[in-house]
Protein backbone atom coordinates (compact mmCIF):
# COMPACT_ATOMS: atom_id res chain seq x y z
CA UNK A 1 0.00 0.00 0.00
CA UNK A 2 1.35 3.39 -0.96
CA UNK A 3 1.58 6.71 1.14
CA UNK A 4 -1.41 7.79 -0.73
CA UNK A 5 -3.68 5.07 -0.52
CA UNK A 6 -2.61 4.84 3.89
CA UNK A 7 -3.28 8.55 4.06
CA UNK A 8 -7.12 7.88 2.50
CA UNK A 9 -7.78 5.75 4.84
CA UNK A 10 -6.60 7.66 7.85
CA UNK A 11 -8.71 9.89 6.31
CA UNK A 12 -11.97 7.65 5.44
CA UNK A 13 -11.63 6.21 9.43
CA UNK A 14 -11.73 9.68 10.98
CA UNK A 15 -14.05 11.07 8.84
CA UNK A 16 -16.66 8.09 9.79
CA UNK A 17 -15.69 8.03 13.40
CA UNK A 18 -16.00 12.08 13.31
CA UNK A 19 -19.72 11.56 11.92
CA UNK A 20 -20.58 9.21 14.47
CA UNK A 21 -19.64 11.29 17.66
CA UNK A 22 -21.69 14.69 15.89
CA UNK A 23 -24.89 12.02 15.38
CA UNK A 24 -24.72 13.22 11.46
CA UNK A 25 -24.27 10.99 8.72
CA UNK A 26 -21.24 11.45 6.23
CA UNK A 27 -22.52 12.28 2.86
CA UNK A 28 -22.12 9.08 0.46
CA UNK A 29 -18.96 8.99 -1.62
CA UNK A 30 -19.64 10.50 -5.14
CA UNK A 31 -19.14 8.13 -8.59
CA UNK A 32 -16.45 8.64 -10.83
CA UNK A 33 -19.17 10.03 -13.69
CA UNK A 34 -20.08 12.93 -11.05
CA UNK A 35 -16.60 13.70 -10.74
CA UNK A 36 -15.96 13.68 -14.08
CA UNK A 37 -19.04 16.08 -14.73
CA UNK A 38 -17.97 18.68 -12.53
CA UNK A 39 -14.86 18.78 -13.88
CA UNK A 40 -16.41 19.11 -17.51
CA UNK A 41 -18.09 22.32 -16.05
CA UNK A 42 -15.08 23.09 -13.83
CA UNK A 43 -12.99 23.29 -17.23
CA UNK A 44 -9.94 21.23 -15.52
CA UNK A 45 -9.10 18.25 -13.63
CA UNK A 46 -9.24 18.16 -9.77
CA UNK A 47 -5.88 17.37 -8.35
CA UNK A 48 -5.94 12.88 -8.16
CA UNK A 49 -6.34 12.99 -4.18
CA UNK A 50 -9.16 15.33 -3.91
CA UNK A 51 -11.04 13.42 -6.77
CA UNK A 52 -10.00 10.29 -4.49
CA UNK A 53 -11.55 12.21 -1.11
CA UNK A 54 -15.10 12.90 -3.18
CA UNK A 55 -14.52 9.22 -4.73
CA UNK A 56 -13.46 7.15 -1.48
CA UNK A 57 -14.78 9.15 1.38
CA UNK A 58 -17.48 11.14 1.12
CA UNK A 59 -19.35 14.33 -0.99
CA UNK A 60 -17.58 16.61 1.46
CA UNK A 61 -18.62 17.58 5.08
CA UNK A 62 -15.75 16.29 6.72
CA UNK A 63 -12.06 17.85 7.65
CA UNK A 64 -11.22 20.79 9.61
CA UNK A 65 -12.66 23.78 10.47
CA UNK A 66 -16.03 23.65 8.05
CA UNK A 67 -14.63 20.66 6.46
CA UNK A 68 -14.63 19.96 2.73
CA UNK A 69 -17.42 20.95 0.65
CA UNK A 70 -19.92 19.16 -1.32
CA UNK A 71 -18.60 19.02 -5.12
CA UNK A 72 -21.48 20.91 -6.31
CA UNK A 73 -21.19 23.72 -4.05
CA UNK A 74 -17.51 23.86 -4.75
CA UNK A 75 -17.81 23.84 -8.55
CA UNK A 76 -21.07 26.72 -7.75
CA UNK A 77 -18.56 28.73 -5.65
CA UNK A 78 -15.66 28.54 -8.42
CA UNK A 79 -18.04 30.07 -10.87
CA UNK A 80 -19.61 32.76 -8.75
CA UNK A 81 -15.75 33.76 -8.02
CA UNK A 82 -15.09 33.72 -12.02
CA UNK A 83 -17.49 36.35 -12.69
Amino acid sequence: MNETEQLLEQVAARAHHSSQGHGKPLPAALGAEEVARAEGILGFALPPLLAALYTRVGDGGFGPECGLLPLRDAVRAYGAGRS
